[in-house]
């Protein structure tokens, strides 16, 4: 599966970790701001039922929950980037699913934590991640919000997530402006774009010291089903080892994903 991935910890024994993609909607869209990261425990544990940790038990569970993998192993584009994330031990989490389920009186506890991690393959479908100059990482995140039909157009529409974020030691920087392009893969062609340079994201222009996190929602139209969007942020940076000197650059946004749900037989 592709959510379970491999990599080595400090004992050299290989360990399984899943790392869960934020959900998110359509309130995002338009909206902007300046948040953290948001730990694998929080999401796991905003979006189970929360009677499941009314016991010790899944208490204890989820706090022996949180482990490291590699970025490369999510997203084989970061190969090289030396990054780790931040995951979930995949035993514990079943063993989670099998307490929802043994609690007599809470069935529904169990078939509500299957459901969340049944919708993860769907996000981590329509995720993409990109390292630029080691320092600025963009992930973004897709989902679908409508469909169309008429007798002469058929349009899906999709909103996405964007996550800009410092991973760097000492170095700043600010985003100037960016650049879209939206493809349609059912029409085989470029169907939108945004030229480079154009101000800001949804009237920021948000400036990130080492560790600092920017997210913001947005939205795309395609003609059909199935398509991608992608492109570049106009960032400006400052290193305190060029002795304060600003340095302009593109911080590459990889193709995110735009699709509809994938069918399950």
């Amino acid at each position: 599966s592709s959510s379970t991935i491999t990599t080595t910890s400090s004992s050299s024994t290989p360990t399984a970790g899943i790392r869960l993609i934020e959900p998110f909607d359509t309130r995002v869209w338009g909206n902007g701001d300046y948040v953290p990261q948001t730990s694998q425990k929080m999401i796991l544990k905003n979006n189970l039922p929360q009677s499941l940790f009314d016991g010790e038990s899944a208490t204890a569970l989820l706090d022996k929950a949180p482990c490291k993998i590699r970025y490369e192993d999510v997203y084989p584009q970061m190969k090289g980037s030396g990054l780790e994330l931040e995951a979930l031990d995949p035993d514990v989490l079943m063993r989670l699913l099998k307490l929802g389920f043994e609690k007599g009186e809470s069935l529904q506890e169990g078939f509500g934590a299957a459901h969340f991690l049944s919708t993860q393959e769907e996000l981590r479908s329509c995720t993409s991640a990109h390292l630029t100059k080691g320092i600025v990482l963009i992930e973004g995140t897709s989902i679908p919000v409508a469909s169309s039909q008429r007798p002469d157009k058929t349009t899906s529409t999709f909103c996405y997530r964007i996550s800009i974020e410092n991973v760097g030691k000492e170095e700043t920087f600010m985003l100037l402006g960016r650049h879209w392009e939206i493809f349609d893969e059912g029409l085989d062609k470029v169907i939108a774009t945004v030229p480079k340079g154009s101000p800001g994201v949804v009237g920021h222009r948000p400036f990130l010291s080492p560790g600092g996190r920017f997210v913001y929602g947005s939205g795309a139209e395609l003609e059909t089903n199935k398509g991608h969007i992608g492109g570049s942020f106009q960032m400006v940076m400052n290193s305190q080892d060029s002795g304060g000197t600003e340095e302009e650059f593109d911080a590459i946004v990889s193709p995110i994903p735009l699709h509809e749900p994938t069918a399950t037989s």
